[in-house]
């Protein structure tokens, strides 16, 4: 199955001037978490949910003065209509992001998420658990102390709700 066959044909898009207030109307009222940001029919930005908490609060700056322009994500990775929904899950994995525009002969065509490629090929479930998993890992608490014996220990692992160190493991 190819990403054009899934991917989003028409998606939500802004102006680089649109502003941080009327990008959160927009989004609230479509029902979606990102906007592309389009000038003459090319992508040149992806505006997020995230990008609103991670970039804009920190900012401390009225949401109606400031734009797409300053909080848009520039890097884009893309994907063309052509290519097969695996390399979608792999760019999405491989890049830790969750919307792809596709583009093809320079210009937008569509976006394709994860939920999208889900809907298609649920078995993919399995594919995209696993890259949370792996991603959630490291913030998981591995130092601290046992719930059996009190001491402190660098290696702890969970049990049933419990931290455990290498001599109270079962």
């Amino acid at each position: 199955m190819q990403v054009g066959d899934t991917m989003t044909i028409k998606p939500i898009t802004v102006g680089l001037n649109a502003t941080l207030l009327a990008c959160a109307k927009i989004m609230a009222k479509e029902h979606v978490g990102s906007l592309l940001v389009v000038e003459n029919e090319q992508v040149i930005g992806l505006f997020t949910e995230q990008d609103m908490v991670r970039k804009a609060m920190i900012a401390d700056k009225p949401s109606s003065s400031m734009t797409a322009k300053e909080i848009m994500e520039t890097t884009l990775i893309t994907i063309s209509p052509e290519q097969d929904l695996g390399d979608a899950m792999q760019l999405l994995r491989d890049h830790n992001i969750r919307h792809l525009p596709v583009v093809h002969n320079g210009k937008l065509a569509g976006l394709i998420t994860g939920k999208d490629i889900l809907k298609v090929q649920p078995d993919l479930f399995d594919v995209l658990a696993n890259k949370i998993e792996l991603r959630e890992q490291d913030r998981k608490i591995s130092k601290g102390m046992c719930s059996a014996c009190g001491n402190y220990a660098d290696d702890l692992h969970e049990q049933q709700g419990e931290l455990f160190c290498e001599h109270c493991r079962e």
